[in-house]
């Protein structure tokens, strides 16, 4: 009861009317890490205006860095100066130095509360900037740390002349009455146990989940058919819902849930607030895909949602099948008293566009709400190039231009940088499902700060810098309204057909990388099984074949002679190197993958020549137990200078990573060590010759040191091992990759 009284004296003596949105209780930084996992509180409302100040080219164009707030007394770079109360809620970075400072001055201090160095972020080595809620994910650094502040927040970073000082900043300015808290160490003992707690759920968030479909009666959707997966005339709230699909054999053809669409009614409305096929709604646009949020998921072949969806006098959620067969469909839902104070309505909508020239509009929205999210494709189609992921995304929010986002390119609102340069990632409230060659799929969720607007809310993606890229984009938006809406109708199925990605068949190894990085066999199979489908009777199809049944090989390694089978040509050269090696428990497949023309040596003796970018090179070789070499020279004859080594025995796996050493000279005794230089693929290598050898392929590229990858420059790489002695029954384990 004090609580109470305190608080509404509060209010009072700040002039607050009754109609303010206020939070339950002060914000704190408890609170707002809480707010990490919550999604219910979705469904009531949210206090606030969710802002963003960022590094864009205010002039339009694509100079997206360096463009600071301003410059402080003491040279520091200005990235945000917040006045008023409010709570930051999102910081993403990238270019910016290793030892470059981030500063945050809190409530007018003239000295930082909090001063942490970009190599503590990256390493999340400093509290409150701990992993998972502080990652580096892909080419850029994410904190989702909330720093709430009562007066004011100025955040600074070191100068550096070198730097390029890419940087958004998300943050809620708080209603005047709001009683916050602000940010403080050191933690005291609820605040280090709430940040340990969520810090726990975000790395397992597949633990949201409490509901499958595992005890739910199959029904059976026939083509061109209408299901009713749920339905009420009473109020209540859908708190979590799981729904499993397939082709009545167990089986999910990796079409079938673009050809199923959701609907969703409310309060005996008889227009839909969600209509959207099933697989965008879950982040899968291009085929099915495990995944895990803090609001949807895909677990174990089961589509599972945690969005909460109110209604008053009623629900309805109905499944099409628009496909030409019939599906089997398991639905299963968790269901609540609805909420006693204010109720906000769950909308989706889909959207496509192969329009160049203008951005891409996602979803423009007329009322009272707030924007949740969104999962997106894109790929480029004449002319392919990279350059559609320069595109900025622009938020309009009731139709103000000093309270809209401007961003800074594609990859950087979904928590990326330098087109996904570390590849596909999946985190609770962003992720890259998909990345090939100028092709991604991707999501982000603003469970952190969702975006208000009382009028009008637009959201729209550039089609590359200045709309200058030819592609295809395809979205979900998911927000909440005051009062119902009706979204836009589904184009029918034919409609929703995509232009075909000209770089599909010369980049699809790409997409295999990228699943074997998620250490995901099964879906590595799956998109071999899906291109040998797709383009039958060709080599490479074979090829992709033959390494499908060699991921069940490396699953089940006591089936492998049986499951490797003989074909002709280079296939049968491929099948011979798996077959022979595990026939013989002291064989090695030793595997080089380089930008320039190299000899790969073990021992002394040379194994292994090349100078292909687009081809792997594998030799079958015996190792006995003890300590060995593997040496190898390169000449660089192209930019962008990297190597891939793998090395796999029944004991050991061992590839390229920063451990090697590089040299100028083979003779010397000083060798240094080797630098990262990203993943496969890179903007300048997406063209690689399909092969049999699974998780080699898939590891960090290495490189010397600055200077001595120069064109026509020689270098030497060297490791050096331990081989084991075979073990009975010993296997290598998935994880172990």
């Amino acid at each position: 009861m004090k609580k109470t009284i305190s608080l509404l004296a509060f209010i009072l003596l700040c002039g607050c009317s009754q109609k303010t949105e206020l939070p339950d209780g002060p914000v704190t930084f408890a609170s707002r890490l809480s707010d990490l996992t919550n999604t219910l509180r979705l469904a009531t409302g949210q206090s606030g205006t969710m802002l963003m100040s960022s590094s864009y080219d205010k002039t339009g164009g694509n100079a997206d860095s360096r463009n600071f707030q301003g410059i402080d007394s003491d040279g520091n770079y200005i990235l945000a100066d917040l006045k008023g109360s409010g709570c930051l809620t999102r910081l993403w970075f990238t270019g910016i130095p290793d030892t470059t400072r981030i500063n945050f001055y809190f409530d007018e201090e003239s000295s930082p509360r909090l001063s942490v160095t970009v190599t503590e972020m990256k390493n999340g080595s400093r509290i409150p900037f701990i992993k998972p809620l502080c990652a580096e994910p892909s080419g850029a650094v994410i904190s989702y740390v909330p720093l709430p502040y009562a007066k004011r927040l100025k955040v600074t970073a070191s100068p550096d002349k070198e730097g390029f000082y890419y940087y958004q900043i998300n943050y809620t300015a708080l209603p005047p009455c709001t009683p916050v808290v602000s940010f403080f160490l050191p933690l005291n003992d609820r605040q280090m146990q709430q940040l340990t707690e969520t810090c726990r759920i975000w790395e397992h968030t597949e633990t949201l989940y409490t509901i499958d479909t595992k005890d739910v009666a199959a029904v059976t959707v026939p083509a061109g058919e209408e299901t009713v997966l749920f339905s009420s005339n009473e109020s209540g709230l859908i708190k979590e819902w799981a729904l499993s699909v397939n082709d009545g054999n167990g089986d999910l053809p990796v079409q079938l849930p673009s050809r199923l669409v959701l609907k969703m009614y409310w309060d005996g409305d008889n227009k839909p607030s969600v209509h959207v096929p099933l697989s965008d709604f879950f982040c899968n646009p291009l085929r099915p895909r495990e995944f895990t949020t803090a609001l949807l998921a895909r677990i174990d072949g089961t589509y599972h949602s945690r969005l909460p969806m109110p209604f008053r006098r009623g629900a309805r959620i109905t499944l099409t099948n628009q496909s030409k067969e019939p599906a089997t469909v398991c639905f299963n839902a968790l269901q609540t008293p609805l909420p006693k104070s204010s109720v906000y309505y769950f909308h989706s909508a889909w959207n496509q566009s192969m329009r160049r020239g203008r951005p891409f509009q996602l979803t423009q929205i007329s009322g009272n709400g707030y924007f949740v999210g969104t999962s997106l494709l894109e790929y480029a189609t004449i002319r392919p190039s990279w350059n559609i992921l320069e595109g900025d995304e622009v938020f309009v929010i009731d139709r103000n231009v000093k309270n809209s986002f401007y961003g800074t390119g594609l990859e950087d609102y979904f928590n990326g940088g330098w087109y996904y340069s570390g590849g596909t990632y999946l985190m609770p409230l962003s992720g890259v499902v998909e990345r090939s060659a100028i092709k991604t799929a991707q999501y982000r969720f603003h469970l952190d700060a969702p975006i208000r607007f009382k009028k009008q809310f637009a959201a729209s993606f550039e089609f590359g810098d200045g709309n200058t890229s030819s592609g295809y984009f395809a979205g979900t938006a998911y927000w909440y309204q005051a009062k119902l809406a009706a979204v836009p109708n589904l184009p029918p199925v034919t409609a929703r057909q995509r232009p075909k990605d000209p770089l599909e068949q010369q980049a699809f190894m790409c997409e295999i990388f990228e699943t074997e990085r998620r250490q995901n066999s099964q879906e590595a199979i799956a998109l071999c099984r899906e291109y040998a489908e797709k383009y039958p009777g060709t080599a490479d199809a074979k090829i992709f074949l033959l390494r499908a049944v060699a991921y069940q090989a490396y699953l089940h390694p006591e089936q492998a002679a049986q499951l490797i089978l003989d074909e002709p040509g280079m296939l049968s050269e491929q099948a011979t190197l798996l077959k022979e090696f595990y026939a013989d428990p002291k064989a090695a497949l030793i595997s080089a993958h380089v930008n320039g023309i190299y000899t790969l040596y073990l021992d002394g003796t040379p194994l292994l020549q090349g100078n292909n970018m687009t081809m792997q090179q594998t030799a079958l070789t015996a190792l006995p137990p003890g300590t060995h070499t593997l040496t190898m020279r390169v000449q660089w004859t192209k930019p962008d200078n990297w190597i891939n080594v793998h090395l796999r025995t029944h004991t050991t796996n061992l590839w390229s990573d920063t451990t090697w050493e590089c040299a100028q000279n083979p003779d010397t005794v000083e060798w240094n060590a080797c630098v990262f230089r990203g993943f496969l693929p890179k903007m300048s290598c997406i063209r690689f010759e399909p092969n049999a050898m699974v998780y080699t392929q898939h590891h960090p590229l290495i490189g010397p040191q600055s200077g001595w990858d120069a064109l026509g420059k020689t270098c030497w790489f060297r490791k050096i091992f331990e081989i084991r002695g075979v073990k009975e029954n010993e296997q290598l384990s998935e994880k172990q990759l």
